[in-house]
């Protein structure tokens, strides 16, 4: 009788694993299809930054300086720039501090650009402020801009250096220009 006990209860189990585990497998899957989905929207948002992201180191080439990927907890802390408010994002910074390059481009939770928008052009003044000293970083700077789209925002501060040597101030802020223009003209062709 214990024989015949045993031998229910073990059908008992195996078909108690055979309903949890198709249970599993159908979590599994249905998780695994949200997930796709989710992934296809973020891909559709970070496509848009990584087609600005592509354009602007190909027509800058050797003088795409910001090449150190910044992680979320540096956008917090250095940046002002709060992950509850961000989509999707690529960010880059000058390896060296004496760079003020930078290329930071998100595309913001619906309702929140205002926030990224208002952290950018904080970050642009602590540069201005940074480099006051430094006359041909400083028009690099002041001859940027950050750009807004619906939910995207971008802020770079990107194009050839001006030779500190070489150059007067006058020749700093006209070639800064003309470098961000390049940039400009990019923004907006993707953007529009």
């Amino acid at each position: 009788m214990t024989e015949l006990r045993q031998d229910a209860e073990m059908g008992m189990y195996k078909y108690k694993n055979k309903w949890v585990l198709s249970a599993l497998v159908v979590v599994l899957i249905c998780g695994g299809l949200v997930i796709g989905i989710q992934y296809k929207l973020e891909e559709r948002s970070h496509s848009k930054l990584s087609d600005l992201h592509k354009a602007i180191k190909d027509t800058y080439g050797d003088f795409y300086i910001p090449s150190r990927a910044i992680d979320a907890d540096e956008l917090e802390l250095s940046y002002g720039i709060s992950m509850d408010d961000v989509d999707s994002y690529i960010a880059e910074s000058a390896m060296m501090s004496t760079y003020a390059d930078v290329f930071l481009s998100f595309k913001a939770v619906k309702g929140r650009a205002d926030v990224i928008e208002t952290e950018l052009k904080n970050y642009r003044g602590e540069l201005l402020a940074q480099f006051s000293d430094n006359k041909a970083v400083y028009a690099k700077i002041e001859a940027s801009q950050v750009f807004r789209y619906g939910d995207y925002v971008i802020y770079m501060v990107v194009g050839q250096n001006s030779d500190s040597i070489n150059s007067d101030e006058s020749t700093y802020h006209e070639q800064a220009k003309s470098e961000f223009i390049k940039c400009q003209k990019i923004v907006v062709k993707l953007f529009k």
